[in-house]
């Protein structure tokens, strides 16, 4: 079952926090508490590889983004595809059938995807399904990939800042 965007919020500030570890690390707004979802690669596990989303548990929004272990596979970067100034949303009705799980380790979505990676002029576009996506969702100079039946399809980062 993939994770569907509900909606989309105002644009939130964007914090860069990537460094030599992380490929990606990025902070959307204030520090909240999440509720959480780890996109792993289907074919291959974490090693082939794995990305972290941090949901506001209150209003869904996509608070944090970090790339533990970029995908091995390359993709296809979109182009053409129509960009507007905001935060996404996603359904949250996943993440309430684990609202009686205390434990940390297991109270958290997990989806085995076709990850990728891919690049262009400077920005890099992480692919989280086997979706192209309609729209880019941005804020500052990162943002979501939203697919035609509002599935979450990827994060792209390095986007020349709007004018």
């Amino acid at each position: 079952m993939p994770v569907t965007v509900t909606g989309i919020s105002s644009a939130a500030d964007l914090l860069d926090e990537t460094d030599d570890y992380l490929p990606l690390s990025l902070r959307f707004g204030p520090d909240v508490q999440g509720l959480y979802c780890y996109f792993e690669q289907r074919d291959g596990g974490p090693n082939a590889g794995y990305i972290e989303l941090k949901v506001a548990a209150g209003t869904g929004e996509i608070a944090a983004v970090v790339v533990v272990t970029r995908p091995t596979v390359t993709g296809t970067f979109p182009e053409d595809v129509p960009v507007v100034e905001g935060i996404v949303r996603l359904e949250l009705a996943r993440w309430a059938e684990l609202a009686e799980e205390p434990d940390p380790r297991t109270n958290f979505v997990r989806e085995r995807s076709p990850l990728s990676v891919s690049t262009k002029n400077g920005a890099v576009y992480y692919g989280l399904a086997d979706v192209v996506p309609e729209r880019i969702v941005r804020s500052g100079s990162a943002g979501f990939g939203v697919g035609p039946k509002g599935e979450l399809a990827g994060v792209i980062a390095g986007l020349a800042e709007s004018r």
